[in-house]
């Protein structure tokens, strides 16, 4: 594709976006933009420890540090040959792949430091424009308080980032739990409503049973009876009275 065609697809692209803004209501890009993003907000899962009177929690990946790669990857991806960004789920990482590597001229090391080219300035207004992205360059620097510049993998025609997921420390490996996954065999075979109670307990341990019943529209002596049974699978466990004591989840 010659350097002038490269220039009227940009413009035909940056067309189409200014259409459906209009008629649509920001469709195309910034639709499947937020789409991913939705998605894997959902699966960054929390990692957490049911500890008293703390809940130790973490991400798999730092929630602000991943929503900035995403954005990266759809602003600065090339499109000249028609190649959309991808998105790769793995059991211990998440890989992002946007098409074209870096801007011609700029280095890894200016990436990070936070300088800034876009290689599409009409999708980085059109992104500006709801509020997607803010001043070039402050994502890339918040990203680097969290990460180290590995996880950026880049070759003449791709440009990788690599999110390893995080853990807690291995001496608390027994006390993990990880929210909305099957983990344990008990709790990921629970449905309806005593896996929504295992779910609240997971995220306040010191929930109290007409709250549950008030989250999920049931009457306290049904919950306490889900409660009941919960317990007598093994799933969860009452540490002190019902005045002052906390919701311990067990793992299996």
């Amino acid at each position: 594709m010659t350097e002038s065609n490269r220039i009227e697809f940009k413009r035909e692209l940056t067309r189409e976006l200014d259409i459906e803004k209009e008629e649509y209501g920001y469709c195309s890009i910034i639709k499947s933009c937020k789409a991913v993003l939705d998605k894997l907000n959902v699966e960054n899962r929390i990692l957490a420890r049911i500890t008293y009177p703390f809940r130790q929690e973490t991400r798999l990946i730092d929630a602000d540090s991943l929503r900035e790669a995403v954005i990266n990857a759809f602003v600065h991806n090339d499109y000249s040959d028609l190649m959309s960004p991808a998105f790769y789920i793995f059991a211990d990482h998440l890989e992002i792949v946007s098409y074209g590597g870096l801007i011609d001229g700029m280095s890894k090391e200016e990436l990070v430091s936070g300088c800034s080219r876009p290689r599409n300035r009409e999708i980085m207004r059109i992104f500006k424009d709801v509020d997607l992205v803010e001043q070039l360059g402050t994502g890339m620097n918040r990203m680097m308080k969290v990460y180290t510049p590995d996880i950026f993998v880049v070759s003449p025609n791709f440009f990788h980032t690599i999110f390893n997921y995080n853990k807690l420390p291995d001496d608390q490996a027994e006390d993990l739990s990880v929210e909305n996954s099957e983990k344990s065999s008990l709790t990921g075979s629970l449905t309806g409503t005593r896996k929504n109670i295992v779910e609240i307990i997971s995220g306040n341990a010191n929930v109290t049973i007409s709250q549950i019943a008030t989250q999920l529209g049931k009457s306290p002596r049904g919950i306490d009876k889900h409660l009941q049974k919960l317990r007598e699978l093994g799933i969860i466990r009452r540490v002190g009275g019902d005045f002052g004591g906390h919701w311990e989840i067990i793992e299996k």
